[in-house]
Protein backbone atom coordinates (compact mmCIF):
# COMPACT_ATOMS: atom_id res chain seq x y z
CA UNK A 1 0.00 0.00 0.00
CA UNK A 2 0.94 3.60 -0.28
CA UNK A 3 0.84 5.58 2.97
CA UNK A 4 -2.56 7.15 3.56
CA UNK A 5 -1.17 10.68 3.39
CA UNK A 6 0.36 9.93 -0.04
CA UNK A 7 -2.59 8.04 -1.53
CA UNK A 8 -4.15 11.08 -3.21
CA UNK A 9 -0.77 12.11 -4.58
CA UNK A 10 -0.28 8.61 -5.98
CA UNK A 11 -3.63 8.82 -7.76
CA UNK A 12 -2.63 12.23 -9.13
CA UNK A 13 0.57 10.74 -10.54
CA UNK A 14 -1.34 7.96 -12.29
CA UNK A 15 -3.87 10.46 -13.64
CA UNK A 16 -1.07 12.68 -14.96
CA UNK A 17 0.52 9.67 -16.64
CA UNK A 18 -2.78 8.77 -18.31
CA UNK A 19 -3.04 12.32 -19.66
CA UNK A 20 0.54 12.12 -20.97
CA UNK A 21 -0.12 8.79 -22.69
CA UNK A 22 -3.35 10.12 -24.20
CA UNK A 23 -1.40 13.05 -25.66
CA UNK A 24 1.19 10.61 -27.00
CA UNK A 25 -1.61 8.76 -28.80
CA UNK A 26 -3.03 11.98 -30.25
CA UNK A 27 0.48 12.92 -31.36
CA UNK A 28 0.76 9.50 -33.04
CA UNK A 29 3.83 8.48 -31.07
CA UNK A 30 5.09 5.02 -32.00
CA UNK A 31 2.82 2.39 -30.47
CA UNK A 32 5.77 0.48 -29.03
CA UNK A 33 6.79 3.54 -27.00
CA UNK A 34 3.22 4.00 -25.78
CA UNK A 35 3.06 0.32 -24.82
CA UNK A 36 6.34 0.68 -22.93
CA UNK A 37 4.95 3.60 -20.92
CA UNK A 38 1.76 1.67 -20.19
CA UNK A 39 3.84 -1.30 -19.00
CA UNK A 40 5.62 1.02 -16.57
CA UNK A 41 2.35 2.55 -15.35
CA UNK A 42 0.73 -0.87 -14.89
CA UNK A 43 2.83 -1.62 -11.79
CA UNK A 44 1.72 1.50 -9.87
CA UNK A 45 -1.82 0.42 -8.86
CA UNK A 46 -0.41 -2.88 -7.58
CA UNK A 47 1.93 -0.96 -5.27
CA UNK A 48 -0.96 1.19 -4.06
CA UNK A 49 -3.01 -1.76 -2.85
CA UNK A 50 -0.29 -4.19 -1.72
CA UNK A 51 -0.57 -5.41 1.86
CA UNK A 52 2.89 -4.16 2.83
CA UNK A 53 3.93 -0.51 2.80
CA UNK A 54 5.14 0.23 -0.73
CA UNK A 55 5.31 4.02 -0.47
CA UNK A 56 9.04 4.15 -1.23
CA UNK A 57 8.74 1.52 -3.97
CA UNK A 58 6.00 3.62 -5.57
CA UNK A 59 8.12 6.78 -5.32
CA UNK A 60 11.18 4.98 -6.73
CA UNK A 61 9.16 3.58 -9.61
CA UNK A 62 7.86 7.08 -10.37
CA UNK A 63 11.46 8.33 -10.34
CA UNK A 64 12.37 5.57 -12.80
CA UNK A 65 9.51 6.54 -15.12
CA UNK A 66 10.43 10.22 -14.86
CA UNK A 67 14.07 9.48 -15.64
CA UNK A 68 13.25 7.14 -18.52
CA UNK A 69 10.94 9.55 -20.31
CA UNK A 70 12.10 12.96 -19.08
CA UNK A 71 8.91 13.72 -17.13
CA UNK A 72 10.57 15.12 -14.03
CA UNK A 73 7.55 16.82 -12.43
CA UNK A 74 6.07 13.46 -11.48
CA UNK A 75 8.15 13.04 -8.35
CA UNK A 76 7.21 16.53 -7.15
CA UNK A 77 3.57 15.64 -7.72
CA UNK A 78 3.92 12.52 -5.59
CA UNK A 79 5.79 14.46 -2.92
CA UNK A 80 3.02 17.07 -2.80
CA UNK A 81 5.16 19.89 -4.14
CA UNK A 82 2.80 20.56 -7.06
Amino acid sequence: MVATEKFGNALSVIQRLIVIVRKMAYDRVDHERIASVLDDIDYLPHLMIAEEDCTEKFRNHVIGIADSYGWHGLTDLFDGKR
